[in-house]
């Protein structure tokens, strides 16, 4: 089973629109929606939305944590009861898509598009290298390609956080040199649960931004490997969510 894990706060729009573009381009991918405390009438267009869709079930967080949920539904609404910002939030779908059954996840933010099909392409690349533990595509933003990023400095785990919303770093800063130097950004992860298992899952102690360098460098540490495969083509639409934090 491969599902995909997209996080909602307060833009269930941009969710439905993003689920209905997968929809259009894969036919066998489950989903898990993690809404972090969300709305009521945010949550309300969810809910009424997959409650359309056979083998639909909407999870709360008591329920998640009592293990009283389906696991064979397409369609899982984990609700939960804090927002609890990237890292922890990505984690609850991770466990819940590993109670599913899943052998694949793809993280992915809710303010990105896909035109084509592409499940196949890295399931492919996974077969042909059991030591990948998780791989991106190209990522387009609205001013240029986003990554793959080099592994952090003591600039970025410092300033970084601080000033990315008005950072536009120039792509030479951002080259790496090698394979095992380089983080893709969480907008669109293609991840082997059980190896993200084995290194940890995402680290809770961070809210937002540099959660994907931490856990790359634990992915490279236990001795696997990242790769990038261009011919999927991601447009990321930076900032939907995040721009929200100030409303």
């Amino acid at each position: 089973m491969i599902v995909a894990i997209i996080l909602n706060w307060n833009n269930s729009d941009q969710t439905l629109k993003l689920i209905k573009n997968l929809e259009s381009i894969e036919k066998h991918l489950n989903y898990i929606i993690v809404d972090n405390n969300s709305k009521s009438e945010e949550i309300k267009k969810l809910t009424s939305f997959f409650y359309t869709k056979e083998k639909s079930q909407v999870i709360s967080e008591n329920i998640f944590e009592k293990n009283e949920f389906n696991i064979d539904y397409k369609y899982n609404i984990l609700l939960l009861e804090n927002n609890y910002g990237y890292a922890k939030g990505n984690n609850y779908g991770l466990r819940l898509a590993e109670k599913l059954k899943a052998k694949i996840v793809i993280v992915m933010n809710n303010d990105i598009e896909i035109e084509n099909p592409f499940i196949s392409t890295f399931v492919e690349e996974f077969e042909k290298d059991q030591k990948i533990a998780i791989m991106s595509g190209k990522i387009i933003g609205p001013f240029s390609e986003q990554g793959p990023n080099r592994m952090p400095n003591m600039f970025d785990w410092f300033f970084y956080p601080l000033f990315l919303p008005f950072l536009i770093l120039p792509k030479k800063y951002l080259e790496k040199k090698s394979n095992k130097n380089v983080w893709f950004t969480g907008c669109f992860l293609f991840i082997r649960l059980d190896i993200f298992k084995k290194v940890g899952f995402f680290d809770e102690n961070n809210f937002l931004y540099l959660e994907e360098p931490m856990i790359f460098k634990r992915i490279y540490e236990k001795g696997y490997n990242a790769k990038k495969i261009d011919e999927v083509i991601i447009k990321h639409y930076h900032g939907m969510t995040t721009s929200k934090i100030s409303q």
